[in-house]
């Protein structure tokens, strides 16, 4: 984590700030002190009085407190690489605070915690002063739910800060913003050592979380890059899934992959003015249960053609026949 924090939304910020001084520019029409100061007081109480709440009220959740949101900070940075240019100081502002922001709702609901978010939002105007800054956070923030359709969002708003009026690429932010909340989900956001104390309703999404070992976001090669290795012994366990019925594990790792393609396609439509991103570099990996040795793998790239007429699943088995269920368990079921 440390060595790519070269990447951070955060650290873009710091060096807008730097372009400004270099420039010449600061402080000439610029807030950008101002505003990083309010952000990490932002962060501070976030992190001091809501992700601690969410942990308490949903302690077999996966991480949706300060790991979580470091994972997403770090992802939209990746995603911005060298095009944090197109945004300005403002932009990044409210990007970053909508990512400290778009989980607190569960504070108080989980089932509508992003339109819960406001509320909290309004507890700092005092901070933020502005109602027109304070609006556009809600509104990238109460975006990154899937029950949220980005096309109610303006492709573009506004705020004035301190006498300075800013341009926001409102639905743009928000589907940054909504891609990198649901490509976080990685062994980061669990304690592996739970793993066999988790209760069943739990499991599944830990164990999803727990083999995927890394995802790493190349706007240059326009491909975003996510590798899973997963123990031989939990490839084709079922789960309970969604508290209903019990899904093989490997299955549903193809239909979360699946879900994170689909908000992919969903998503870079609307960001693609900023950064393309146009495909899903997959490397699966099947392990032994201590995880160092590898006893099968495949590479597979997931492009709009992948999967035209038929379900992602349904395709990787149809191009992959070694790897279908039943291949499987004459490989790995004595």
């Amino acid at each position: 984590m440390a060595e790519r924090e070269q990447f951070s939304l955060e650290r873009i910020l710091r060096e807008k700030e730097d372009e400004l001084v270099k420039k010449g520019e600061k402080p000439k029409a610029s807030n950008l002190d101002k505003l990083i100061n309010i952000y990490y007081e932002l962060k501070d109480i976030v992190y001091d009085s809501y992700y601690p709440q969410i942990q308490i009220l949903f302690p077999w959740y996966t991480d949706h407190g300060q790991k979580h949101v470091e994972s997403i900070i770090l992802m939209l940075g990746e995603l911005l690489g060298h095009s944090y240019g197109r945004l300005n100081e403002m932009e990044i502002f409210v990007l970053l605070c909508a990512c400290i922001f778009h989980d607190t709702g569960m504070t108080i609901s989980r089932d509508n915690h992003a339109d819960e978010v406001k509320g909290i939002i309004q507890t700092m105007q005092k901070l933020i002063s502005d109602i027109t800054v304070m609006r556009q956070i809600n509104d990238i923030a109460r975006a990154h739910s899937s029950k949220k359709d980005l096309s109610e969002l303006k492709v573009k708003g506004s705020c004035t800060y301190k006498g300075i009026t800013y341009s926001v690429q409102t639905r743009a932010l928000a589907a940054m913003l909504r891609l990198a909340d649901d490509i976080s989900e990685t062994r980061y956001r669990i304690i592996p050592e739970l793993l066999d104390k988790v209760p069943e309703d739990n499991a599944i999404c830990w164990h999803y979380a727990n083999v995927v070992e890394s995802v790493e976001i190349s706007p240059a090669d326009m491909i975003c890059r996510i590798k899973l290795s997963i123990p031989q012994s939990i490839l084709l366990k079922e789960y309970k899934c969604e508290g209903i019925s019990n899904k093989i594990f490997f299955e549903y790792v193809l239909e979360r992959i699946e879900k994170s393609y689909k908000e992919r396609v969903l998503c870079s439509i609307e960001f693609r003015n900023i950064v393309i991103i146009a495909a899903f570099e997959m490397t699966l990996n099947i392990m032994t249960d201590d995880l160092y040795d590898e006893v099968d793998s495949l590479e597979f790239e997931i492009n709009e053609n992948y999967c035209q007429t038929m379900s992602l699943k349904e395709a990787f088995f149809e191009k992959n026949p070694d790897w279908s269920i039943d291949a499987l368990k004459k490989k790995y079921v004595s």
